[in-house]
C-alpha cells in the first residue's frame, strides 16, 4: 500500500517538480528594508528619532549642528500608530515653521515629503504634537529625516 506522501512525491517526480518546497520559495516575499536602508534609498538623511509615551502628548527630535542643510523633512512611524496633530520645524537662524500636518499614521508609514521653505535650511529642531491610537497599541517610535 502507498501512503499519500509516497504517492505526492512520486507524482512530482514524474511531471518533473522538485519536491523541495518550490512552491514555498516561490511564494517567499523578499526581505523589508529597515527604516535606515528605505532612508537612503530615497536620499534621506536620518536626523533623530524619539520613543514617544502612549500617555504623551508633546516631544522634541533635536538635531546636532553638523547635519547640513535640507529642503525637505520626512517623518516615520514604527512600533505602533500615532495620530500627529501639530509639528513645528525650528531653523538655525530661530525661524519656524509650521506645515499643515493632521494624520493618522500606521505602523511603518512615512509622512509625505515636507518641503521646507526658501533655500536649503539648518534644521536644530522638530517639535510634534500626536496621541497613540489605540490603547494597547504600546509606545512607536518617531523617526526624522531629511532630503539635501
Amino acid at each position: 500500500m502507498i501512503d499519500s506522501r509516497t504517492l505526492f512525491v512520486i507524482a512530482a517526480l514524474l511531471l518533473g517538480f522538485s519536491t523541495t518546497g518550490c512552491a514555498a520559495r516561490s511564494r517567499q516575499r523578499p526581505p523589508r528594508q529597515g527604516v535606515a536602508a528605505q532612508a537612503a534609498t530615497a536620499g534621506l538623511t536620518p536626523l533623530g528619532q524619539r520613543q514617544v509615551a502612549f500617555a504623551g502628548d508633546h516631544d522634541t527630535i533635536l538635531v546636532t549642528a553638523t547635519q547640513g542643510r535640507f529642503r525637505a523633512l520626512r517623518l516615520h512611524v514604527s512600533g505602533s500608530p500615532l495620530e500627529m496633530f501639530r509639528v513645528k520645524v525650528t531653523f538655525g537662524n530661530g525661524q519656524t515653521f509650521e506645515p499643515p500636518l493632521r494624520h493618522v499614521f500606521r505602523q511603518g508609514a512615512w509622512t509625505r515629503r515636507i518641503d521646507l521653505p526658501g533655500k536649503r535650511r539648518v534644521v536644530r529642531k522638530v517639535e510634534f504634537w500626536y496621541r497613540s491610537v489605540g490603547k494597547r497599541s504600546g509606545r512607536a517610535r518617531v523617526q526624522l529625516a531629511g532630503q539635501h
